[in-house]
């Protein structure tokens, strides 16, 4: 190929590379690392790697998101930097500075990182008065409908896209908005999906577009009966453990009221689903303004949850309130 992307994310010529020497250059296709060969008896050229990029650690896969970020930021007008320094303890993967504008960092993560440290490495820019985007890698990206807690710690929200997860994936070659992310009982969850080149992303992000949720009927309780009762015979160990609860209390798990059957979407905020929350708070005969408590919410730093706090028990309430 004649043409390859620097580091940051501009277009240079083998020709022009020969002339400024020693550099990493990425594939405009896929991203992935490139090679520059001929010289002074051959026409320059670049050609791709047989083997991953070494020096420091740092995977293909991780450089070649980095380039595609800093060519995404370079189209909307924002300056892109590369491992620069912002304390003691970080280096930015990607940072962005714009005229007039606060400077931003993008993280681009392949690996596997724990709520814990995403936590921790968030309030570590937060605390250098820099505002952090994050990027996943496929990892991250969501393929089933069994989301780990790895995922859904990635997770963000705005009124346009719901609850989203943004990634770039070097398999695909593109970008992924994975978008209004819900919760269902007893089906896992479920979103939409939108795939971008960098064009694409480039209108979009322009033009501040909303997306449309996911449309999901609501779902029965007698569907949802059938569902606990074949967990039961399949002896879910999560279910079975219910089962035992309710023994100690004198009663069946088949005998749950209606009401603690939620049919709608719920947000991916949870531990655990609406069903498991309330049969333990109506074992336990508790108070409602208690029922938050029953609620454990996952490790999600990049939301804010308190928007959310209400959330389970003003549903709770109508649902007891449409009992009577």
């Amino acid at each position: 190929m004649k043409m390859a992307l620097n580091l940051a994310g501009h277009l240079v010529s083998a020709g022009d590379a020969v002339l400024l020497g020693s550099g990493q250059y990425f594939c405009p296709r896929c991203q992935k690392p490139v090679q520059l060969k001929g010289g002074q008896q051959t026409v320059p050229y670049f050609a791709h790697q047989t083997k991953a990029v070494g020096g420091g650690g740092e995977s293909g896969a991780h450089q070649a998101g980095k380039v595609a970020i800093a060519a995404l930021a370079n189209a909307l007008g924002w300056q892109a930097d590369f491992e620069l320094v912002v304390n003691p303890e970080q280096r930015a993967d990607v940072y962005l500075t714009k005229p007039n504008c606060e400077s931003q960092v993008i993280e681009y993560q392949c690996s596997p990182l724990t709520p814990t440290q995403l936590l921790k490495r968030t309030q570590g820019y937060h605390a250098s008065g820099l505002a952090v985007t994050w990027i996943g890698g496929d990892r991250f990206r969501f393929k089933s409908r069994h989301l780990s807690r790895q995922q859904l710690a990635f997770l963000n929200y705005c009124p346009a896209w719901g609850f989203y997860l943004f990634c770039y994936s070097t398999q695909l070659h593109c970008w992924v908005l994975q978008h209004h992310v819900v919760a269902l009982e007893f089906q896992g969850y479920q979103w939409r999906t939108q795939y971008f080149k960098p064009r694409q992303l480039v209108a979009f992000l322009s033009k501040n577009r909303l997306l449309k949720p996911i449309n999901i009927q609501n779902m029965p309780i007698d569907w949802q009966r059938a569902r606990l009762m074949q967990r039961l015979k399949l002896r879910d160990e999560r279910f079975v453990r219910l089962q035992q609860i309710c023994y100690q209390q004198g009663t069946l798990l088949q005998k749950a009221p209606d009401w603690c059957f939620y049919q709608s979407v719920v947000p991916p905020l949870y531990q655990q689903n609406q069903f498991e929350s309330r049969l333990k708070w109506w074992l336990a005969e508790q108070p409602v303004t208690t029922f938050s408590q029953f609620c454990p919410t996952l490790n999600q730093p990049l939301i804010g949850q308190q928007a959310f706090r209400d959330w389970p028990t003003c549903r709770l309430q109508q649902a007891l309130r449409a009992k009577k």
